[in-house]
């Protein structure tokens, strides 16, 4: 048996794929959050809970450091509203959104703008969302307990 393990190893390694796993899941660092603004409102009222959903408003006020035409961010199993994202200065302006990408194997959203971020400004990206309230331990989800022998839902982050 000892004289077939070199023989087994070698086979083993032309055989066997080697898993290949994204290690970049780092945001970009042209621009970094100084504040997250979140309201979310969790709906626990359907009479099945595979139904559960949230939706929430989201405000992050990031500060530019260097040239970037987006701003991209973690997100996992919400849907973004399209028409309610804003990406301003906070000096004042128009909105400079122009289209959303997803990354789903990294998690990311990616908000593409119409002009330059300037290094040493901040912005605010603004946003509406809504998403599944599972029980998977994941982001918000739904935990449960017995009261008076009824199952009650409540949610935790």
């Amino acid at each position: 048996m000892k004289n077939n393990v070199p023989i087994i190893e070698k086979w083993l390694g032309r055989t066997t794929p080697t898993a290949q796993v994204n290690t970049n899941v780092r945001l970009p660092r042209s621009v970094l959050p100084e504040l997250y603004t979140l309201e979310l409102f969790p709906d626990l009222y359907q009479s099945d809970p595979k139904n559960f959903t949230f939706s929430g408003n989201l405000t992050i006020l990031v500060n530019c450091t260097e040239v970037t035409r987006n701003i991209t961010v973690h997100s996992n199993k919400i849907s973004i509203d399209l028409a309610s994202i804003e990406v301003r200065s906070t000096r004042g302006g128009g909105n400079l959104f122009s289209s959303l990408a997803r990354d789903e194997e990294l998690m990311f959203s990616i908000f593409n703008l119409n002009s330059d971020l300037n290094p040493g400004e901040q912005y605010e990206l603004k946003m509406r969302f809504t998403g599944p309230l599972k029980d998977d331990l994941a982001g918000l989800y739904y935990s449960t307990y017995t009261s008076n022998n009824q199952t009650k839902y409540g949610f935790l982050k």
